[in-house]
């Protein structure tokens, strides 16, 4: 009587299985794919190059002024001269500590949200997201805490935006949090 030996487990093949087998299912599987694939990768090509060097290889980022601009490549000048308008708009320069706060309390308490255990998050992260657009409020604001007003005409910029995305998305998020114990950052 012969006893069965089972032959080593070996790899799945190339063709069924890893980047290959990815890309032979998702961009040529008909003629059209491959004829839309072919197509996006030439215009790709041709462009991504000369994009690259007028972006960043051949840009202007030193200077004051437009005159420190060149026509061989894009005019980072004025970005880096009106940064702090962009992110923080026309809020005073004195109390730009408010916006930094208020980004600093959103991003650690989703940072911390996603690296405790379930049972914290329940008890004080939800709560915390809530009450969270509110604090940042107040903060910006200033006069519920006791500091120096500050009107809404003065609030603007990315800062504000981020703030605002996190107020208008918190209904939609604190139930995956509390469904998804294991989320990952």
């Amino acid at each position: 009587m012969q006893t069965f030996t089972p032959s080593p487990a070996q790899p799945a093949p190339l063709t069924s299985v890893g980047p290959l087998a990815w890309m032979r299912h998702n961009l040529f599987s008909s003629w059209l794919n491959t004829l839309t694939t072919l197509l996006i990768g030439a215009i790709l090509i041709k462009i991504v190059p000369s994009m690259v060097d007028w972006l960043f290889l051949s840009a202007n980022w030193q200077g004051e002024s437009q005159a420190a601009c060149t026509d061989e490549g894009a005019c980072w000048v004025f970005v880096r001269a009106w940064s702090q308008q962009f992110f923080y708009g026309s809020y005073p320069d004195s109390e730009l500590w408010r916006i930094d706060l208020s980004l600093l309390l959103l991003f650690g308490t989703v940072i911390l949200a996603y690296k405790v255990n379930k049972g914290l998050r329940e008890r004080l992260f939800i709560p915390l997201f809530l009450l969270l657009p509110f604090l940042s409020i107040a903060i910006l604001d200033g006069s519920y805490l006791g500091l120096e007003p500050v009107s809404t005409d003065y609030w603007g910029g990315f800062s504000l935006n981020i703030l605002l995305a996190h107020l208008s998305s918190n209904p939609t998020k604190i139930p995956k949090i509390y469904r998804e114990p294991d989320m990952r950052f």
